[in-house]
């Protein structure tokens, strides 16, 4: 018989890394081509040919079982074109195992300029679905990013320049669980406080209540994966983000709450069997 389930998706976290290795003595810029990449927005690479490529070959990313919904990059950079009518532009070309990504463009000029401190950061490039990104993103594919970044300069007149400090990566990821259908749903606050105090099996409380606007559901776990699917929404509880759920079949339900407590209570080794309930507190953000 076919088990139906519900899912539990912890809301889009992010975590930024920046590219810390280069193409040495082969693809890299005239002026100090390791200042890109040495993490420092005050150091910076620089050249002045037009079409040079700095191919960045590493970065600080490190692998994780989170699930990518998200890959942007973005860079630091100045240029030096106010006599120029068109100014210098700057590209970031993502290389993937595939190939070489899409071109994203920026104007260093356009975006600020301080005479004291003349880097701006240009805004995010959404990698994700380029030219040659992988289908489906996993950790790896992102520790194996690398990039070219080069300058597009104006025809004639002055010798421009074009420098960068930094190159980063952002990452948007998030988790799912799951469990088996609840066996029973309850949003009578008064009948939610009985059930959780009639409750006699081990139970984590992860966050004080806001509000009365709660829901608690009760079921069951079983087969090989019960403790895996237990031990994930413990973890997700622990980590206080806001979860949608869907598989409740009800659009006011499948919906974002936050974990107020998870209870669980083991019936027996063989078959493993799990009882657990769920505490939950309506998102109304």
């Amino acid at each position: 018989m076919a088990v139906n389930y519900i899912t539990l998706t912890r809301e889009t976290a992010y975590e930024t890394f920046y590219f810390n290795g280069y193409d040495v003595g082969v693809e890299e810029w005239e002026i100090t081509p390791e200042d890109m990449i040495d993490g420092d927005v005050t150091t910076y690479a620089g050249t002045t040919i037009d079409g040079d490529v700095q191919l960045l070959t590493d970065n600080t990313a490190v692998a994780d079982t989170t699930t990518i919904v998200s890959v942007e990059i973005r860079a630091c950079s100045a240029s030096n074109d106010f006599s120029s009518p068109t100014g210098v532009y700057a590209y970031l070309r993502p290389v993937f195992g595939g190939g070489d990504g899409d071109n994203h463009g920026y104007k260093p000029r356009d975006l600020h300029w301080n005479e004291a401190f003349p880097f701006v950061w240009s805004e995010w490039f959404d990698i994700t679905t380029d030219t040659n990104a992988p289908g489906t993103w996993d950790w790896a594919d992102v520790v194996a990013l690398d990039c070219d970044h080069y300058p597009d300069m104006p025809v004639g007149g002055d010798i421009y320049t074009l420098e960068t400090s930094k190159v980063e990566i952002r990452v948007g990821f998030n988790s799912t669980c799951s469990l088996t259908a609840p066996q029973r749903i309850s949003r009578s606050h008064s009948r939610n406080v009985m059930m959780l105090n009639m409750w006699n099996g081990d139970r984590e409380v992860y966050d004080f209540a806001r509000s009365s606007k709660n829901m608690v559901l009760k079921g069951m776990e079983w087969g090989t994966d019960a403790c895996t699917r237990i031990d994930c929404v413990r973890l997700m509880g622990r980590n206080g983000y806001r979860v949608g759920i869907t598989g409740l079949n009800d659009d006011n339900l499948d919906t974002w709450f936050h974990i107020r407590s998870f209870g669980w209570k083991k019936h027996s080794e063989c078959p493993l069997v799990y009882a657990w309930i769920l505490e939950l507190e309506f998102d109304d953000m």
